[in-house]
Order: structure tokens, then sequence, then C-alpha cells
């Protein structure tokens, strides 16, 4: 959680936890009810929507912020769980912000 854009692999999480890496995704999808990976992409998700709602960064910048490497794949991903692409929320979070400033919510 504290860095996504961290290259993690099942070996080495396997290898820190002294687990193998049946025991660790049994284990993980037992009490988080997803796989490790998934469990990834899900928080590198939520880093790109909270880097798109407080910065400035463009969608490129943030796919590489939070260790993802292809753009598409990530646009993908992102329309997946949000029903949207990330131009299109990036956009509705400048249009809020906008209305905020101007007053007008």
């Amino acid at each position: 959680m504290e860095d996504p854009s961290e290259n993690y692999n099942l070996d080495d999480i396997s290898r820190n936890s002294g687990l193998s890496q049946a025991k660790l995704q049994e284990g993980f999808k037992f009490l988080y009810a997803r796989t490790v990976s998934e469990y990834i992409r899900h928080v590198r998700l939520e880093a790109a929507r909270d880097l798109m709602n407080s910065t400035d960064l463009n969608i490129s910048q943030i796919v590489y912020t939070i260790g993802f490497t292809s753009r598409s794949y990530f646009s993908k991903i992102f329309k997946e769980k949000y029903d949207m692409t990330p131009h299109e929320f990036k956009k509705q979070v400048v249009i809020v912000n906008t209305e905020d400033d101007d007053g007008n919510n």
C-alpha cells in the first residue's frame, strides 16, 4: 500500500513471508477475497484515481508513477473498475474542481 509503483512479484512476496506461493495465495484469497495480483492491481488503480483527483499529472505520468508499464492495459482495467476511461474520469474531476472554484456547487 505504501508504494504501489514497486515491482511486486509472487516469488519475492512468498520468500519474504516464508510461505509457499500456493499457501500465500490461498491465505490471501481467504482473507481478502482476491488474489495477490488482483489486490496489487486494486491498490494501483485506487492510487491512480487519487492522483487524478489531487494532482495535475497527465495520465501517462500517472500510469508510470503507480508502476504500470502499459497505458493501454491501464486504461482497459481502469474502465473495467470505474466504468469510464481514465480520460473521462480526469475530465470529470476537472469539471468538478472548476465548479468548486467558481462556487457553483
